[in-house]
């Protein structure tokens, strides 16, 4: 076989740029198919893992009224002698450092709350979903200095904000509908101190705004044990979340009905 002959065969072995440009264009259309299902399976699994999170911390909310004659766990973070449930940011020698102290501080004040002893896992009070501990530019406030993911309801033995909070379990109405824990992303001036706050008596507006993750979602923990995943549905609540917006009225929200429902008070009627 001479050259010429080589390199005809050699050219009639080769793709074509339509043949090339044809399987690429396959290829795309194969991975546009397949980045949701994987984007889904990934938000399924950080869901999960933020679920067991809640599962955690609501099991040890519930060894602790039980020790506690049913009397529950505070929620704020004003330090283990009023009984909240997480310890403010601190250094080593216990001097508060406030919202934009480390996420070390974050961590070592953890440990000063009463919930503590029964979950002693750092992790266990942050969502992997949650990136606000990460030094990348975002809009959430504090970039790179929150590490706790999970909000306590304040009507739940929270500071004085609500006019009749529970203090103790047996005076939670249904408690199946009444959530414990939530995700907050709030984290600038001191409030996310350990607590998520709606104004009472109701009104049409929020207070604190609310975490969006896990596909438009929020994993609450009620106060019989369960946790489930909500769906938001209102885009002011979306435009609440991403803009770190407090006090946002937002009348006939189907969203914010949902939170005041759940949100235990004294008196609650079945």
């Amino acid at each position: 076989m001479n050259r010429q002959q080589k390199q005809i065969r050699a050219a009639s072995g080769a793709f074509t740029l339509i043949e090339l440009l044809v399987v690429i264009a396959i290829i795309a259309i194969l991975a546009a198919l397949l980045l949701p299902a994987l984007t889904s399976a990934k938000q399924s699994a950080l869901g999960a893992a933020c679920r067991n999170n809640q599962k955690n911390l609501i099991v040890a909310w519930m060894m602790y009224a039980d020790d506690s004659n049913g009397r529950i766990a505070r929620a704020h973070d004003r330090g283990r002698k009023e009984f909240d449930w997480v310890g403010p940011k601190q250094t080593e020698l216990g001097r508060e450092t406030g919202p934009t102290g480390s996420i070390e501080d974050e961590k070592r004040g953890l440990k000063d709350g009463t919930l503590w002893p029964y979950v002693q896992a750092a992790g266990a009070y942050h969502c992997p979903a949650d990136r606000r501990d990460g030094l990348e530019k975002s809009k959430k406030v504090n970039q790179g200095k929150p590490y706790r993911s999970y909000a306590g309801a304040c009507s739940m033995k929270g500071p004085p904000y609500s006019p009749n909070p529970i203090i103790k379990t047996d005076q939670i109405v249904s408690p199946s509908t009444k959530y414990v824990f939530l995700e907050e992303d709030t984290d600038v001036g001191g409030a996310n101190w350990g607590g998520w706050l709606l104004p009472c008596p109701f009104t049409d507006a929020w207070w604190d705004p609310i975490a969006i993750r896990h596909g438009r979602k929020n994993c609450l923990a009620y106060s019989d044990g369960h946790v489930e995943l909500h769906r938001w549905l209102d885009p002011r609540t979306f435009a609440m979340a991403q803009g770190q917006v407090f006090g946002l009225s937002a009348p006939r929200s189907p969203d914010l009905k949902f939170m005041q429902r759940g949100y235990a008070q004294v008196g609650d009627k079945e």
